[in-house]
């Protein structure tokens, strides 16, 4: 909220900070563009171009090459930088991955042993004939006893 109490999305805000990133790009082209312009006037009016524009072009051609050779490095070392930072990134995935496996382990006995309980108890055979009374709890004792055994 602003002092005179609007209220803002947080996109509209995004929004106004990338035009204002954009007009700054557009304002620093201009300026740069102006500059270049203005420098390749100081240099056709310089005598020596005017006597030697070979050489001129040779070192103008130099500077290009130059700049272009800082630029490529520049980007060989963002791209550096840019993957030491995925290979950090997946370190700390592996690692916290390897952390949640080890936990996974420690509980997996007891899950296993409740596992089995449950295949214990599906698999207890129920009697053909029903039960009655004395029969039925000879019945559970005995097939309790049984599978005790196994």
């Amino acid at each position: 909220m602003v002092s005179d109490g609007t209220v803002f999305a947080v996109g509209d805000i995004e929004k106004w900070f990338d035009e204002a990133r954009r007009n700054t790009k557009a304002k620093h082209e201009s300026r740069r563009n102006i500059m270049i312009d203005d420098f390749m006037d100081v240099i056709q009016n310089c005598d020596r171009y005017k006597n030697d524009p070979d050489s001129v072009h040779e070192l103008a051609n130099l500077i290009i090459e130059e700049r272009k050779s800082e630029e490529s490095q520049q980007l060989e070392l963002e791209k550096i930088r840019e993957k030491s930072k995925l290979d950090l990134e997946i370190a700390r995935i592996r690692a916290n991955d390897k952390d949640n496996n080890t936990e996974v382990n420690c509980n997996d006995s007891s899950s296993l042993d409740s596992l089995i309980k449950s295949i214990h108890t599906l698999t207890v055979k129920i009697p053909d004939k029903p039960c009655d009374g004395l029969t039925r709890l000879f019945c559970n004792i005995t097939s309790g006893f049984f599978d005790g055994q196994d």
